[in-house]
C-alpha cells in the first residue's frame, strides 16, 4: 500500500515537471508626416509649414537648403499639389495638369528659379504664398520640393524620394465644414517580417492600438484625445495620448488617416477593451467616442495543460483500478487460504 502510494508521488512530480518545462518552453516560444529631410545630395530644414490666412493675404517664409554631396550642384524648384495615401498620412504627388486637386495650393505659391550650391554650402530659399481675394473658406495644401541635376519639365516628373520638400498648409478662414467620421478601432500585433496584423484574437499579446479617421469635410482638422485599454475586470492597463506632442498630425479634406501607437503590458491571457475618445474642430468641440474588444488566448499553452490533465487523470484512473484489482486478488486467495 504504501509503496504503490509512494509510486503515484513519484510518477506525479514526475508529470507535473513535464508540464512545467512544456509550458515554459511554449511560452518562449509564443513570447518572441512630411517629405524626406535630406536626398539627391540636398538636406532641408523645415519639412512643413502652416498657415491660418484670409482671402487676399500673403505671407512669405524661408526654408534652408545644404548641399551636402561633393559636388556642386544646380537646384531646381517644383510646386505640386497631392493627397494623402488614405493610410499613413504620407503625400502622393499629383502632376497630372487633368487631374486638379480642389484643395489646390501650387498655383498660389511662387518659388525662385534655378540656382546653384557648392559642397557644404547652404542658402535659405524664399518661399511665397499668395492668396487671391475670391479664395473659397476651407484647407489647401501642396509640397514645394527641391532636386539637383534635372531642369525643365522633366522636373513634374521627378518623384518624391528622389527630391527634398517642405509641405505647405492653409487654412482659408470663414465657414468651413468641420466634419471627421470614425473608420475603425483595433488593437494590431507587429509580426517578424515588420508587418502589423489586425483582429480581435490574439495569441499573444498585440502591441499597437490603430484608429482610422476619415475627414469628411473641407477643412484641415488634428484631431486629439486619449486611449484607454483596460482588462476584463475593468481595471486599466494601458492608456496614452492621442496625437499627442507638440505637432499634430493632419487629417486632410476627403482623406483618412490611420494613426497606430505602441503599447505594452496589457496581460497574457484574458478579453480586454479599448476604449477612444477623440476631438476636432475649432476648439475640440466635437468629440468622437468608440469601444473594441479583444482575445488573448495563448491556446498552444492552453492545449498543452489540458494534455497533461487529460494524461494525468488517464494515469491516475488505469493506476487506481490497477490497485483495486490487485487488492481484490490478494482478498480472494487470502480467503480461500
Amino acid at each position: 500500500m504504501v509503496t504503490m502510494i509512494q509510486s503515484f508521488r513519484r510518477a506525479g512530480i514526475l508529470l507535473l515537471g513535464l508540464l512545467m518545462v512544456v509550458i515554459l518552453g511554449l511560452m518562449s516560444v509564443t513570447a518572441q508626416d512630411g517629405p524626406n529631410e535630406s536626398g539627391n545630395g540636398l538636406r532641408i530644414d523645415r519639412l512643413r509649414q502652416e498657415y491660418l490666412m484670409t482671402g487676399g493675404q500673403s505671407e512669405t517664409y524661408e526654408v534652408g537648403l545644404t548641399n551636402v554631396s561633393s559636388g556642386d550642384l544646380t537646384v531646381f524648384t517644383v510646386v505640386n499639389d497631392f493627397e494623402s495615401d488614405d493610410e499613413t498620412g504620407q503625400p502622393r504627388l499629383l502632376i497630372d495638369p487633368e487631374e486638379p486637386s480642389p484643395f489646390s495650393l501650387a498655383r498660389y505659391v511662387t518659388v525662385p528659379e534655378t540656382f546653384t550650391l557648392k559642397p557644404n554650402e547652404s542658402q535659405d530659399v524664399t518661399i511665397g504664398v499668395n492668396l487671391p481675394d475670391s479664395i473659397a473658406p476651407g484647407g489647401y495644401f501642396g509640397v514645394v520640393r527641391f532636386a539637383a541635376g534635372v531642369e525643365g519639365e522633366e522636373a513634374q516628373n521627378i518623384s518624391l524620394a528622389a527630391s527634398v520638400g517642405s509641405l505647405l498648409l492653409v487654412s482659408v478662414a470663414g465657414e468651413v465644414q468641420e466634419s471627421m467620421e470614425l473608420g475603425f478601432v483595433e488593437a494590431r500585433q507587429t509580426l517578424s517580417d515588420g508587418t502589423k496584423r489586425g483582429g480581435s484574437f490574439f495569441e499573444t499579446e498585440p502591441d499597437v492600438i490603430a484608429v482610422n479617421l476619415r475627414n469628411t469635410g473641407n477643412s484641415i482638422l488634428k484631431p486629439f484625445g486619449r486611449v484607454s485599454v483596460k482588462n476584463i475586470f475593468g481595471q486599466e492597463v494601458a492608456n496614452y495620448e492621442f496625437n499627442g506632442g507638440q505637432l499634430r498630425g493632419n487629417v486632410l479634406p476627403q482623406s483618412a488617416r490611420t494613426f497606430e501607437d505602441s503599447v505594452s503590458g496589457l496581460g497574457r491571457i484574458g478579453r480586454f477593451t479599448v476604449e477612444s475618445n477623440i476631438s476636432y474642430g475649432e476648439g475640440g468641440g466635437n468629440i468622437i467616442n468608440a469601444k473594441t474588444n479583444f482575445w488573448v488566448i495563448p491556446w498552444k499553452i492552453l492545449l498543452a495543460v489540458l494534455v497533461v490533465i487529460a494524461f494525468l487523470v488517464w494515469f491516475f484512473t488505469r493506476g487506481i483500478k490497477a490497485y483495486n484489482r490487485r487488492v481484490v486478488s490478494r482478498a480472494k486467495k487470502t480467503s480461500q487460504n
